[in-house]
C-alpha cells in the first residue's frame, strides 16, 4: 500500500476523534459540522472540476476526505473502522449516491 494513503487514513482518523472532542465539550454542534463538511464538499466539487481537466477518478479522490468525515462524524459512521467507511463511500460512488 502506497504510504500516503496510510498518512492519509491517519489523519483522517486523528481529526475525527478531534471534531469528536469538539462536539463532546460542547463547541461545535453535530449540524454546524454536518454544514462545514457540506460546504468543504461544495467547494471541492467546483475546484474538482478544473473545466474538466481532471479525470472523474482524480475527483473522487479530492472528494474523499470530506465524504470520509461526513460519515465518520454522523451518528451512524461513529465508531465504525476506517475500512468499513471506506468501502460505504465506494459504494455510494458506484451506486450513484455521490457523483
Amino acid at each position: 500500500m502506497n504510504t500516503a494513503n496510510l498518512q492519509l487514513e491517519g489523519l483522517l482518523v486523528a481529526l475525527t476523534h478531534l471534531i469528536g472532542v469538539l462536539q463532546q465539550k460542547g463547541l461545535v454542534s453535530h449540524d454546524e459540522i454536518k454544514d462545514a463538511l457540506t460546504q468543504a464538499e461544495t467547494a471541492a466539487m467546483g475546484q474538482a472540476d478544473r473545466g474538466g481537466q481532471l479525470r472523474e477518478a482524480n475527483q473522487q479522490a479530492i472528494l474523499f476526505p470530506i465524504r470520509y468525515l461526513m460519515e465518520a462524524t454522523s451518528a451512524a459512521g461513529t465508531g465504525k473502522a476506517f475500512r468499513t467507511i471506506t468501502a460505504e463511500i465506494g459504494r455510494d460512488k458506484d451506486d450513484g449516491t455521490h457523483v
